[in-house]
């Protein structure tokens, strides 16, 4: 078995586009601190708006950035980012209904990544527990449907595949992914 932690981000990205759990969970480990101080710079003392941030920051933000990402393009940590920070941002355009946002709400996410150290093992350790609340309560309050549309999705997948690996419809998919990011939402609130 490969010992992710050693990998590069890069090649941790290319790993997840395989379903591969034990690649996904170091790539959350490196990068949910990295969201966190976005959202929470972002959001301020809002708690709603940085649950709003920070789930979309992972969902959208780093689910997209794997699904895309091109390494002869650029880093991983450096698509990552901007990936991450528009997904953010369109979060508070939604929740704004404005063309521009408040300039002291766009904080640019790029020094957050570089920053990031390897080092702080006490918060990885922290991280992983997160990751397997997160798992537990996704076991409890999810159904069958609602985990698989959900899962395959931030795993890249469009709605019209899931629902074809489901054998369902697209609307169908997309109503169960829906939910089970409600459910979540308010499971974490």
């Amino acid at each position: 078995m490969a010992d992710y932690t050693i990998m590069t981000d890069d090649e941790l990205a290319l790993a997840c586009r395989c379903d591969n759990n034990a690649a996904w969970n170091e790539l959350m480990t490196r990068y949910l601190p990295v969201i966190e101080r976005y959202a929470f710079r972002t959001a301020g003392a809002s708690s709603t708006e940085y649950d709003n941030l920070l789930s979309d920051g992972v969902f959208y933000g780093l689910c997209n950035a794997v699904k895309h990402f091109d390494p002869e393009k650029s880093s991983f940590s450096t698509f990552a980012g901007r990936c991450i920070n528009n997904a953010m941002l369109n979060t508070l355009r939604r929740r704004y209904s404005q063309r521009r946002l408040p300039p002291e709400l766009i904080v640019p996410i790029d020094s957050e990544v570089a920053a990031l150290s390897d080092d702080d093992m006490q918060s990885q350790l922290e991280i992983r527990e997160q990751l397997e609340e997160i798992r537990a309560k996704m076991e409890k309050i999810l159904t069958k449907k609602e985990k698989q549309a959900f899962m395959l999705h931030i795993k890249g997948y469009s709605f019209a595949e899931v629902a074809e690996k489901l054998g369902t419809t697209q609307k169908s998919a997309e109503t169960a992914s829906a939910r089970a990011v409600a459910k979540l939402r308010a499971c974490f609130k």
